[in-house]
């Protein structure tokens, strides 16, 4: 399966001193989101720590460099609830949260992703879902909205930094420089001049850059038809990928 729970924990206690470390766990690779409901730990990634007290969650995952760990044997018990998931997607899900926002989540600030994290858990514990078909779908919605959110809440609040943004990151996505110039109510002229002054390059050229370099990895790792890695990379038909492709080659 590409994605899949494989356990879901309600509520979960602990007291004391405690340490959880992710490194070298000789398992298979296991992404965790634990939220906490009460109380708080610390989470420690490569050089970096952060204290997640209620309403937040960790999204970690088995073998990387983290940790969380409670070093005062006095402090309130530590409550929280955690999903488990694996496979790829999951593992693409966590790298895409991890870019955007990092392993600490503000769960309390993300309400469709917290109430999708809470029908999870039920489903879970009930066993309602009928096949493995059907609890991935729902946990691959739950990622979905997970990201959507996260992107409204990370979102530059520049126009040209949000359009670059999309360039770079959503080019598989067929829109045009003058469509996402559009939908920031700027033409696609002052796009264009603005973007050139803080990149030295154009949307248009990098737009075509990133989709011809997708294009040409899908071509040579997956050996598809040009017409789909035309589809794949963003391009609205593959005689645009074909002329690019083609001008690429009498370039060199």
């Amino acid at each position: 399966m590409l994605l899949r729970i494989e356990s879901a924990i309600p509520e979960e206690i602990q007291s004391g001193v405690y340490n959880w470390n992710n490194r070298n766990r000789n398992a298979r690779t296991i992404v965790v989101l634990q939220l906490t409901l009460a109380g708080s730990c610390t989470f420690q990634w490569d050089q970096n720590r952060a204290e997640v007290d209620a309403g937040k969650a960790m999204f970690f995952s088995f073998n990387e460099n983290s940790s969380y760990y409670r070093e005062d044997p006095s402090a309130p018990p530590y409550h929280n609830s955690w999903i488990s998931f694996s496979g790829p997607t999951a593992i693409d899900i966590h790298r895409a949260v991890w870019e955007k926002a990092g392993p600490i989540l503000p769960l309390q600030q993300m309400p469709r992703t917290l109430e999708n994290y809470q029908n999870l858990l039920t489903s879970y514990k009930k066993g309602i879902w009928a096949n493995q078909w059907r609890q991935a779908t729902d946990a691959f919605r739950f990622g979905i909205v997970m990201l959507e959110e996260l992107d409204a809440m990370f979102q530059p609040k520049d126009p040209i930094e949000r359009c670059r943004q999309r360039i770079a990151q959503d080019y598989r996505d067929p829109f045009t420089v003058a469509e996402i110039a559009a939908q920031e109510n700027i033409t696609a002229e002052h796009l264009t001049r603005e973007y050139k002054k803080r990149t030295g390059s154009t949307p248009a050229l990098d737009l075509r850059k990133n989709r011809l370099s997708h294009a040409r990895s899908l071509l040579r790792s997956h050996a598809i038809p040009e017409i789909d890695a035309a589809r794949f990379a963003g391009f609205r038909d593959v005689r645009s990928l074909r002329s690019l492709l083609r001008k690429e080659a009498d370039d060199t």
